[in-house]
């Protein structure tokens, strides 16, 4: 919003518990109780987590406001419709409408997935994803800094926002801060909404790593129709948002962290099999996908 140049004085912030401050486009703000009848003052609405009364916006949303679900509660818990500007069909956007848009990492497996599910089809998929700090918040990020120095020093690392070491780790999803085994169903349902029932079965797997910032996607696509590896490159390539350039050799997260976007690489069959294909994938900015995939929903909608 703040990139968009939306004024500050259309945006109020809302959460629970105590008043606190915050800012907003470089302007101190306090974040209210999120009371019902000030929110059905807005026009659009999002809801970013479930913290206090957040969730009965979701069961009942605000009659004369446009409610985005941005926590995937709305979706998975209240049937409310899921919400994508190019997979699936304009969601309704009068008054007194809610949607919900995917998990971030949804959306990056969905960028790479939509392409071949318009070439050669997609039967299967199964997906592992490095996620990096950056994941649990700012303090997850400052911690795995203050992890690695002490352990560099012989000392105990903190463990207070991630739960454990991650500094020189792995963590699987099942000990995630976020309940990341979770997040994993979240997607598997997410994907099949996004592609269609017919679209074949999906598998997640996720894995906290010692990176700041930046996503790692090792993904084993099983195609409907025998694919060579340089045509399976050539439909990503040219997808937006993808680069999957022979003469791009970026495949860390560092290598791609300011660019934008998803960079693919060591795309191979797999056992030699045409219809079994693996790539492994770097992406940058990933964690923010669900907040611009609703902003560009609300902008198409004409609310700002």
């Amino acid at each position: 919003l703040e990139t968009l140049q939306v004024a500050g004085a259309r945006i109020d912030l809302f959460g629970a518990g105590e008043a606190v401050v915050s800012e907003y486009d470089g302007e101190a703000r306090m974040i209210q109780e999120a009371d019902r009848a000030a929110l059905e003052k807005h026009r659009l609405i999002f809801i970013c987590d479930l913290d206090g009364d957040a969730g009965r916006f979701l069961a009942d949303p605000a009659p004369a406001a446009v409610t985005i679900d941005l926590t995937g509660a709305g979706f998975s818990n209240y049937g409310l419709p899921l919400a994508h500007d190019r997979l699936l069909p304009p969601p309704a956007t009068g008054a007194g409408s809610a949607f919900s848009v995917p998990h971030s990492l949804s959306l990056l497996l969905a960028d790479i997935l939509a392409p071949l599910h318009s070439g050669p089809g997609v039967a299967a998929a199964s997906a592992v994803i490095l996620r990096p700090a950056a994941d649990f918040g700012a303090g997850a990020v400052e911690e795995l800094r203050q992890q690695t120095i002490h352990l560099l020093n012989f000392g105990s690392p903190p463990v207070e926002h991630l739960g454990r070491q991650l500094a020189f780790y792995l963590i699987p999803c099942e000990y995630l801060p976020d309940g990341g085994d979770q997040v994993a169903d979240r997607m598997v349902a997410e994907l099949a909404a996004l592609f269609g029932p017919a679209a074949g079965s999906c598998s997640v797997d996720l894995v906290a790593a010692p990176l700041f910032y930046g996503h790692g996607i090792s993904l084993q696509i099983t195609t409907a129709e025998p694919v060579e590896a340089e045509e399976l490159r050539r439909l990503l390539d040219e997808a937006d948002g993808l680069r999957a350039s022979a003469e791009d050799a970026a495949c860390t997260p560092m290598e791609v962290n300011g660019r934008g976007g998803t960079s693919i690489a060591a795309i191979r069959s797999a056992c030699g099999e045409k219809n079994r294909m693996r790539l492994w994938a770097a992406a940058d900015e990933a964690e923010s996908a669900s907040a611009v995939q609703a902003i560009r929903l609300a902008r198409a909608m004409g609310l700002f």
